[in-house]
């Protein structure tokens, strides 16, 4: 199970958002995008070091993640506390690795 992080609101006709997945450093640490590093305390859910794979950022409808959680098909985890919302989207700004429309929509909202 990895943990995404909703880094928008519904921000088109659609309602789409972006959500940002989370994933473990790999041990041993090889090469991964170390823009925003997530450790133990930063979110109930990380229990090791993670890292945000902004190269994974993708666009949901929100109707889509809302029917989801309704069903159990995926579990709402919680708000992320502000201060790592924060650090999630100023590495967003600088990952070599998001895609360049991701960021002009992160901008924008």
């Amino acid at each position: 199970m990895h943990l995404f992080v909703l880094l928008t609101v519904p921000y088109d006709p659609i309602g789409q958002v972006i959500m940002a997945c989370v994933c473990s450093v790999p041990e041993p640490p090889g090469h991964y995008d170390g823009s925003c590093i997530l450790n133990i305390g930063d979110h109930d859910f990380i229990s090791h070091d993670s890292y945000v794979s902004y190269r994974h950022c993708r666009e949901e409808p929100a109707r889509k993640l809302i029917a989801g959680v309704a069903s159990g098909e995926f579990v709402d985890k919680g708000l992320m506390p502000e201060e790592t919302f924060e650090r999630i989207l100023a590495g967003a700004m600088v990952s070599p690795f998001i895609k360049p429309y991701v960021q002009k929509i992160l901008k924008s909202n």
